[in-house]
């Protein structure tokens, strides 16, 4: 079992909280502490575009806990393209199953309307003061006024998720119920500007569409790039910090 940093935006990390969002997915990728780990060539790169899908085995229950791809060798340290070709490999999600993921909360100076004061550390989200071990006050020790949720240290980390189920797919390939598991608002009726878009389920996967666009278009990996993602599954077991 690993711990790995869970980044979220402060929405994203909302929706986890009130227990509305249970999935994420994340960009698949070969590259070093990318989303994927190759099993034999772990300098290579690979054609993703090229890639598909095994389902992995099922456990006991038949269901299928962590899937992987496969994908063509297309370079590696001290091999030939003509000995790269024909080479397939196995790329594995970084992610397993009993995993446990943490996600990081903005920082900020708790008292920041008296100029020039910055006693200690206090969560942006909800103005709780940011606590050590003894239960003292964090002071505040950063040369900025705002500390990225992705950068706040692993010991001041409030909430953290267990993941079940690891898997890959085609982005566009989410049904309804995992875009509602990632927490798109399932609630469509007249008056909603989209609520006419098609059917609900229509409706429901052009939201998660938008949601995953605000986030990842402008790197490149908008909705119709249809690349490969990680999805991964997890319950939220703690809000207080690292569970026992």
């Amino acid at each position: 079992m690993a711990q790995r940093s869970l980044p979220m935006t402060p929405t994203n990390l909302e929706r986890v909280l009130d227990g509305t969002k249970t999935e994420t997915r994340r960009v698949a990728s070969a590259k070093p502490g990318g989303t994927l780990v190759p099993g034999a060539y772990r300098r290579g790169t690979f054609d993703l575009d090229a890639a598909w899908v095994d389902p992995g085995f099922a456990d006991d229950d038949g269901e299928y806990r962590q899937g992987y791809l496969h994908a063509p060798l297309l370079s590696a340290p001290g091999w030939s393209p003509a000995a790269c070709e024909g080479v397939v490999d196995r790329l594995y999600p970084r992610w397993e199953p009993g995993d446990l993921g943490h996600i990081g909360e903005a920082l900020v100076p708790w008292g920041a309307w008296e100029k020039h004061r910055y006693e200690v550390a206090s969560y942006e989200r909800d103005d709780e003061l940011v606590l050590d071990d003894a239960g003292e006050a964090v002071p505040w020790r950063w040369k900025v006024r705002k500390l990225n949720g992705r950068y706040c240290p692993l010991a001041y980390r409030r909430a953290w998720v267990r993941v079940s189920h690891v898997w890959v797919e085609r982005l566009q390939d989410i049904t309804v119920e995992g875009a509602l598991a990632e927490g798109v608002d399932g609630d469509v009726h007249l008056g909603q500007p989209d609520a006419l878009d098609g059917t609900v389920g229509e409706v429901v996967i052009g939201r998660f569409r938008r949601l995953w666009d605000s986030i990842n278009a402008a790197r490149g990996f908008g909705w119709e790039t249809n690349l490969w993602v990680v999805a991964v599954r997890f319950q939220l077991v703690s809000t207080t910090g690292r569970p026992a």
